[in-house]
This record gives structure tokens, sequence and C-alpha cells, in this order.
């Protein structure tokens, strides 16, 4: 066996077993069926693709690959799982405009700019909007473009790292809106205007706070009068102006008498079935559910209800992941 027969059979193992260590996303990069698609049969795969898919699945990092353009056929490794979601494994060997048609344009013009000019590109908390988890979900992702090149002046493809930074900036946005409620409240010095003044910090986060309303009972607590609001204008039927507290197991639509009462928050779910559509801030869909939330002054005696729709209950995000803004 000549020296060059053997470099050339120690490549081609080399080569065959380009996925190995590579996961899941591995062995299903390796079990699909490609010659279904743009890309091709595995076997024709030009050497830099399947470096840059070595590279991906070994990687632990979150890593997509979109190949060629316009098509931009989608390869993942097991990091990227959790940001795909229920897209997973569909949108494996699928084009991004057919697995993830909510995400295309948010992403287009960069990765043409990538195929264009091959020059990297950067996107730093880039909103993204897209079904993961059975609905429209609100994220934020920080995600690194990067040309894969076939041949000099040929860009095949992106190999792009993914940060998903969504915590940071809801979390971020959220402290602003906290940060601002106690420091605005300091110019209250009676109870209907810190409802007031909260109201007005909070029509300033529409992404996490749709709507919010404010309750104060009357000094004999027989009748709570809506003194702020946020979202909804007084007298719609979701937001009357006066509420009769009347006995524990209300049966009106936000249990006002129950977190009086309880002095605790309560649960409304089902918002859509009970009160027809409701503001859901800069987003298209309606709100799930909301909290009445009980407010105790810390000098006084009288308890207040601010019936707000928590952040946990932005239309975009679940209330499992989040805390709500008002406890």
């Amino acid at each position: 066996m000549t020296a060059e027969h053997g470099f050339e059979e120690a490549r081609q193992t080399v080569d065959a077993d380009f996925l190995a260590r590579g996961g899941e996303m591995g062995e299903r990069i390796r079990q699909h069926d490609w010659s279904a698609t743009s890309v091709g049969p595995m076997s024709s795969w030009p050497d830099s693709l399947r470096s840059a898919v070595s590279l991906c699945v070994r990687s632990q990092f979150p890593t997509i690959i979109h190949w060629g353009w316009p098509d931009l056929v989608v390869l993942y490794n097991d990091a990227f799982i959790s940001l795909i979601g229920d897209k997973h494994p569909t949108a494996l060997g699928a084009r991004l405009s057919d697995s993830w048609p909510e995400l295309r344009p948010t992403i287009e013009n960069m990765l043409e700019s990538v195929f264009s000019s091959g020059q990297a590109a950067l996107s730093k908390d880039l909103l993204h909007v897209y079904r993961r988890s059975g609905y429209l979900e609100e994220r934020y992702l920080t995600a690194s473009f990067n040309p894969i090149v076939l041949h000099p002046g040929k860009i095949a493809g992106s190999f792009t790292l993914v940060d998903d930074t969504t915590d940071r900036v809801i979390g971020e946005r959220r402290l602003r809106t906290l940060r601002d409620l106690a420091a605005r409240s300091m110019e209250a010095k009676e109870l209907d205007v810190a409802c007031r003044v909260a109201a007005a910090v909070m029509s300033d986060n529409c992404y996490d706070l749709p709507f919010a309303l404010f309750y104060l009972p009357d000094e004999d607590h027989k009748c709570a009068q809506l003194v702020a609001n946020v979202g909804l204008n007084p007298g719609q039927p979701a937001s009357p102006k006066n509420f009769e507290l009347k006995e524990l197991n209300d049966s009106a639509f936000w249990p006002i008498v129950r977190a009086f009462e309880t002095n605790s928050v309560q649960q409304v779910d089902n918002l859509l079935e009970k009160l027809g559509p409701l503001p859901g801030g800069p987003w298209n869909d309606h709100p799930r559910n909301s909290f009445p939330v009980p407010v105790s002054p810390s000098m006084s005696t009288v308890e207040s209800v601010g019936a707000t729709l928590p952040i946990c209950d932005s239309t975009r995000r679940s209330s499992t992941e989040d805390p709500t803004i008002s406890s």
C-alpha cells in the first residue's frame, strides 16, 4: 500500500465518522434522507459543510446551520433543541420558511447579508416571537451569523451561534418597572393617589402588564370603587366602576371579595371565554389569566385590590415560568 493510498483511506474513514459523538442530533442527521432536500445526499456534501456540521453537533453551545440561499435548510445541535421547542425534530432538513415561518422575517435580512457579503453579522437581544411550547412566545436571542465558505467567492451557508438572553432582557425590563414604582410611590400621600401613580408606571410596561385595575373599598367595606386603570376604560364589562362587596364566595369574574377577606392573590383563568377579547399590549393575542392582588398599605388597615394582569401572564409568556410583578 502506498503512502498516498493509506492517507486517502484514513481521510475517508474520518469523513465517514464526522458525526461521531454528536449526540441525538448527530444521529438524526445521519439517518435523515438528505437526498430529498436541496442539500443533497450526505455522500455529496462538500468538506466545508461536513466540517461545519461536525463542529455544530459536538458543540455544547446552541448552534444552527442555515444551508443554501434562498432555501436556508436547517441543521442544529442538541443544545439548540430547547430553543426550538415543539418544532423539534421536524425542523431538521426543512427550509426555514417551512419549519419556522414566524422567524424568517426577523433574521432573513441578516442572513442575506452574510450570504451576499461573506461578512459575519451579530444581532444582540433580537426579539423572536415564535411557537415554541404550544403558543407564540416572546424570546430574545443574541446571534452570531458566520459565513460557511464553499470556495473563494461563494458562501454556501451560515454557522450561527445563539445565546438565549430572554431571562436577562425581561428581568431587566421588570426591574425597571419595580424600581420606578418604588421611586414614584414616594410622591403619594394618599392611597388613591398611590394607585394612580402605580397605574402610570405600569402603563409604560405594556409588554408585561397589558391591563391593570385598581379598586379601593369604601369606609364600611360595602363597595369597591375603580380609582385607576391601565389598558381598559372604566365602565367596560371587564372594568366596572364599582363592585359590591357582598360575600366571600362571590361569583363575579374578579374575585375581589375573596382577595379582600383572605388577603391573598386570586387567579382568574380562561379570560377570553369569560370576558371576551381583552387588550394584550403589543401582542395580537388575548390574555389568558389575571390575578386580583390585595395591596395592604403599611400605615393603614384599609386594603385595596389591584386586579392586574401579572408579568407571568403576558400573552407571550407562560404563567408557570415567571413570578407576578405584583407579588
